[in-house]
C-alpha cells in the first residue's frame, strides 16, 4: 500500500486516487454481473448497483479536459480509444457466442442466441435493451461514454469555462435525467437514454474537477473512515429504494433516492480511494477498458462451472445466514479473481495490440523480435528449389547487315584541284 502523500500524481500525469477509484469501481461491475445462478440479486448487489456507473461517469468528467483540440482531432481521439475496442470486442463476442451461447443458454438457463445477423445488427444499434446485445451486455457503456464525451466537449467549447454556467447547466440536466428515468418505454440505439440520466454525474465531476484533485489528505484514517461509513449510508438508501438499479433493465426505482445513493456512494468510494493507496486496484484502474471489454467470457465460464458442481443445493442447505454470507463471498472473491486473470489478459494485448483495449502506440514490432544479423544469418542457410532451365534461344550472328535494293554504281574518285603544275 502506498502512503497518501502519493496519491497527488505520478510520473504520468495520472491522479492515482482516481484510478483506484476505477479499481473498486470496476471490481464492483464484476461482482456485480458474477451474480449466482441461482441468486441473481445478493445483498451486495443492491450496494454495487447503486453508485458503480454513476461514479465511472463522474470521474470521467472529473478528468475530462476538451483543451484547444478542434473537433476532428478530438473526434478522432475519442474514437480510437472507445469505439475501436468497441468494434473489434463486439465482433468477437458476436463469433463467440454464435458458436457457444447455446452452451451457456443451456447450463444457466437463459435465452438462446439470436440469429447472427441479428446479432451484427445490435453492434450497430448498441443498445443492451430487449434481449440485445445478450453476446457482451456491459459494452453497452463504450459508445454511452462516447455519446457522453461528444456532449460535454460541445458544452465546455460553449460556456468557455464559465463555472456559474456549468452549475446551472449540472441542475437543469437533471430535468431530462428524471424524465428519461421515469419512463422506460423509451429506449434509442446507443443507449442516448442512459446517457440523459446519467450525464448530471458527468457535469458534477467537470465542476469539481479544479476542486477535488487540489484537496490535501490532512488525515487519512479519518476521511477512509468516513468513506465507509458514507458507504453503508448509500447501502442504507439503495435498500429502501421501490427496486433494484439495473442500467441494462432501465430500471431506477425513485429517481430521488437513485440520485442520493448514487452521490453517496461516489463520496465515499473517493474519500476511501484518496486515504488508502492500494498499488493492485491502481492498476486495474489504468486498465478499465481492457477489463469490461474481457470479463464477460471469463463470468459466464465460471458461472457453468459452479452451476454444474451442484453448489445451489449444497448453500441453500444451509439456512439464509450461511446462504447470504457464502453468496456474498463468493460474488466478492471470484471478482477479485477474475479481474485478475482479465487484467493478465490486458496486459499481453498492452505489449501486443495497445489499441485493442484503448491505449495509445501500435505495439510490439515482431521486425524486432529476431536481429537483423541473424535473420540474414537464417536467409542465407535457406536454399532456394532449383528451377527447371529453359532452352536457350539462339542468337543470330552480328554480321554486316546487307543492304537491300538495286546495286548502285561505283564512284570514282575526285581528282584533287589546284596547287599542281597544271594549275593556271
Amino acid at each position: 500500500m502506498t502512503p497518501p502523500a502519493a496519491l497527488a500524481r505520478r510520473g504520468t500525469g495520472r491522479i492515482a486516487w482516481i484510478d483506484v477509484s476505477r479499481g473498486w469501481c470496476m471490481l464492483a461491475i464484476v461482482a456485480g454481473h458474477f451474480y449466482l445462478p441461482w441468486n441473481q440479486h445478493p445483498a451486495l448487489f443492491d450496494l454495487l448497483y447503486a453508485f458503480h456507473v454513476p461514479a465511472f461517469f463522474f470521474l470521467s468528467g472529473l478528468v475530462f479536459n476538451p483543451g484547444k483540440r478542434s473537433f476532428p482531432r478530438f473526434l478522432y481521439t475519442r474514437a480510437r480509444a472507445i469505439m475501436l475496442p468497441y468494434v473489434l470486442w463486439a465482433f468477437i463476442s458476436v463469433c463467440i457466442f454464435a458458436v457457444l451461447g447455446s452452451v451457456a443458454a443451456g447450463s444457466l438457463g437463459r435465452k438462446n442466441p439470436a440469429s447472427f445477423t441479428t446479432m451484427l445488427k445490435d453492434i450497430m444499434w448498441a443498445t443492451p435493451s430487449a434481449h440485445h446485445m445478450d453476446w457482451n451486455k456491459p459494452l453497452w457503456f463504450l459508445p454511452a461514454i462516447m455519446v457522453t464525451y461528444l456532449i460535454a466537449w460541445a458544452t465546455a467549447k460553449l460556456i468557455e469555462g464559465n463555472r456559474i454556467a456549468l452549475a446551472v447547466i449540472t441542475v437543469i440536466s437533471l430535468l431530462p435525467s428524471w424524465f428519461l428515468a421515469s419512463h422506460q418505454e423509451v429506449w434509442y440505439p446507443w443507449s442516448f437514454e442512459r446517457v440523459g440520466v446519467l450525464m448530471p454525474f458527468f457535469f458534477l465531476g467537470m465542476y469539481m474537477r479544479p476542486i477535488v484533485n487540489h484537496l490535501p489528505i490532512k488525515y487519512p484514517l479519518i476521511e477512509g473512515l468516513d468513506g465507509i461509513g458514507l458507504l453503508a449510508i448509500a447501502a442504507a438508501i439503495s435498500h429502501y429504494n421501490t427496486t433494484t438499479v439495473d442500467y441494462v433493465a432501465r430500471t431506477y426505482g425513485n429517481y430521488a433516492n437513485f440520485v442520493a445513493a448514487a452521490l453517496v456512494g461516489i463520496a465515499g468510494i473517493c474519500m476511501i480511494s484518496r486515504a488508502w493507496n492500494i498499488d493492485d486496484l491502481t492498476r486495474i484502474g489504468k486498465m478499465t477498458l481492457g477489463i469490461l471489454c474481457t470479463h464477460k467470457f471469463i463470468v459466464l465460464a465460471v458461472q457453468i462451472v459452479i452451476n454444474s458442481l451442484g453448489m445451489e443445493e449444497l448453500i441453500t442447505a444451509m439456512g439464509p445466514i450461511p446462504q447470504f454470507v457464502l453468496d456474498n463471498s463468493l460474488s466478492v472473491g471470484f471478482a477479485w479473481i477474475i479481474t485478475a486473470a482479465c487484467f493478465a489478459v490486458c496486459i499481453a494485448l498492452k505489449y501486443l495490440a495497445p489499441w485493442s483495449i484503448g491505449l495509445p502506440g501500435k505495439g510490439i514490432d515482431l521486425r524486432h523480435l529476431v536481429p537483423k544479423e541473424k535473420l540474414l544469418q537464417l536467409l542465407a542457410q535457406v536454399r532456394m528449389p532449383s528451377l527447371p532451365s529453359l532452352p536457350r534461344r539462339r542468337k543470330r550472328p552480328q554480321g554486316r547487315r546487307v543492304q537491300q535494293g538495286p546495286p548502285s554504281r561505283p564512284t570514282r574518285p575526285r581528282r584533287r584541284s589546284g596547287g599542281g603544275k597544271h594549275a593556271a
